[in-house]
């Protein structure tokens, strides 16, 4: 199965700053995946993202979004 080098970009999301007040700020991420083909490696790169708690703990809880 082909690795993939998948770079991704998230914008909008509402992060607690250090001065406690919530800031919509953007990212960018380098995952590496296996998959058959390109749009099965993106897909699977957007889940890893999704489900990566550390980044989950950033967002602020008030405010609805969906990473």
């Amino acid at each position: 199965m082909p690795k993939y080098k998948a770079l991704l970009k998230g914008e909008g999301f509402p992060v607690v700053s250090e001065t406690g007040e919530t800031e919509l700020l953007g990212f960018y991420a380098t995952r590496w995946v296996k998959a058959e083909n390109e749009e099965q490696a993106e897909l699977a790169a957007v889940q890893l993202i999704k489900s990566d708690e550390s980044l989950h703990e950033l967002l602020d809880a008030r405010i609805e979004s969906n990473p």
